[in-house]
């Protein structure tokens, strides 16, 4: 009986194992993966939490120097970059948003889904479509103000 032996190394390099790998590089690609949120509130909506740990309510009490010292806080500008009055004077010349308590609450979504490389988020707000636009607003600040910068954790 004849016995046959052969050499991993030599089966790796093999003619057979090159016609394959030049197949596989040639294949059509059908499909990307994109890391995606599949549910998520704005500020429009009646039920939106701003931080999971509260209620709906916690948001809609905040004043907007409130709001300013948690997006300080939850890292949304580098340490003592803006100060409450300059982040004011930003905030009301953006006409997208209502006050500036909801631009600082567009920006902090806007920025975590960034920071988590999030290329897809289902917005499912309760009867308003109105967050949309305003989070397309706050995600295109962040990319223009923040490229390639992470601050949040």
């Amino acid at each position: 009986m004849l016995k046959i032996s052969y050499n991993k190394t030599l089966l790796k390099d093999s003619f057979i194992n090159n016609i394959d790998s030049a197949i596989s590089s040639k294949r059509k690609k059908y499909a990307d993966y994109h890391k995606t949120v599949f549910h998520i509130h704005t500020p429009a909506s009646h039920d939106y939490r701003l931080l999971e740990s509260e209620n709906a309510d916690y948001y809609s009490k905040m004043s907007d120097e409130e709001m300013y010292l948690l997006a300080m806080k939850k890292q949304l500008f580098p340490e003592n970059s803006l100060s409450y009055e300059d982040a004011l004077d930003i905030a009301t010349q953006n006409k997208h948003f209502e006050t500036p308590k909801e631009y600082f609450a567009y920006l902090l979504i806007a920025k975590k889904l960034s920071d988590e490389n999030i290329k897809l988020a289902i917005i499912t707000d309760h009867n308003t479509i109105s967050g949309y636009e305003k989070l397309v607003e706050a995600v295109n600040i962040v990319h223009k103000t923040f490229v390639n910068k992470v601050y949040t954790n």
